[in-house]
């Protein structure tokens, strides 16, 4: 015998109040960082917080402070001491999202809940440990029509 189905709430109940991810950090690949840079900082006033040498891949790392989100430019070298970036179109390649951490009296947080909100809704979800997820290229190329790929990063 089947279980019977769960009442619905009335029509004018509140529905339940997902997690809603903050926007943290963008990442863009270029071959000339130039001009990114002169448009991000001269022209809108973001500052370059740290420069240095991608320690995994054969790339200068800027890091620009724009307020409550960091862009990250690496523009790719020819150093040839670390692997390449896959050449592209130069295009956005990372968008990062802090979720909240803490438990709940439930014993489960915002991260764990959203988790496990976008499994049960089908998306491919590729898990980075405890404190991370991303989701699979497909998905990011079929709603962006390129490739970012979109981390989630429990909030600490």
């Amino acid at each position: 015998m089947s279980e019977p189905l769960p009442t619905p709430p009335p029509p004018d109940a509140e529905p339940a109040a997902r997690p809603v991810p903050t926007l943290v950090a963008l990442e863009y690949v270029t071959d000339d960082d130039g001009p990114l840079l002169e448009l991000l900082c001269d022209h809108l006033g973001f500052e370059v917080i740290d420069r240095h040498p991608h320690p995994a891949l054969d790339a200068e790392m800027t890091i620009v402070d724009a307020g409550v989100v960091m862009i990250t430019v690496l523009c790719r070298t020819a150093a040839g001491d670390r692997p390449q970036i896959p050449p592209t179109d130069c295009a956005l390649s990372q968008i990062v999202f802090d979720v909240g951490g803490e438990a709940s009296p439930e014993g489960t947080s915002e991260f764990d809940s959203m988790r496990e909100h976008l499994i049960e809704a089908g998306a491919a979800v590729m898990l980075d440990g405890d404190d991370m997820f991303h989701f699979g290229q497909q998905l990011t190329r079929s709603v962006f029509g390129v490739a970012p790929t979109m981390v989630f990063h429990r909030r600490g």
